[in-house]
């Protein structure tokens, strides 16, 4: 009689477990969902506010750059923290020549300023400015130097605020 090898007579057990490229699988989906997580808590949430600051902007950009007037040219429209911020730059001034002529530019800043005032009266950009974001027109010289700022408050669009 022959006798059979004692390995070759005992069934091979089955394997019990995962193989290792499912565990592998597993690991790295796992990470992936740990990284997803830890970049969505990082990023905080847009709020009603920002959105609205954001709608404003994208509006207000349409069209840039464009002709302001005067040898002025509105650029850019962004928004920076809480406010939305206007660049005007002069296509034929330098810093050298509103230091020349101070009164010709503070009377130039007080007319800016009163040629904001309407925007108290666009719903939108009012709904803003009465949650604290503030908008801003920063007018730049020819080589981008400032010349002056002018911004537009809630405070400027009430009775007797400041732009009443």
């Amino acid at each position: 009689m022959i006798r059979k090898p004692a390995s070759a007579s005992a069934t091979p057990s089955p394997r019990r477990g995962l193989p290792w490229l499912a565990w592998a699988v597993l690991v790295l989906g796992g990470a992936v969902i740990a990284g997803a997580v830890w970049l969505y808590l990082r990023v905080p949430p847009i709020g009603p506010i920002e959105l609205a600051s954001r709608a404003v902007v994208a509006e207000f950009q349409r069209g840039l750059p464009r002709d302001y007037g005067n040898g002025l040219v509105l650029e850019s429209v962004s928004l920076q923290g809480t406010q939305i911020v206007m660049l005007i730059r002069s296509t034929r001034l330098g810093l050298d020549a509103a230091a020349r002529n101070k009164l010709r530019f503070e009377q130039a800043r007080r007319d800016e300023k009163a040629l904001m005032l309407p925007f108290c009266a666009n719903p939108d950009v009012r709904a803003l400015l009465d949650q604290g974001i503030t908008l801003r027109r920063r007018y730049l010289d020819t080589q981008g130097r400032l010349f002056f700022d002018i911004t537009l408050a809630a405070s400027d669009c009430r009775p007797g605020g400041p732009g009443a």
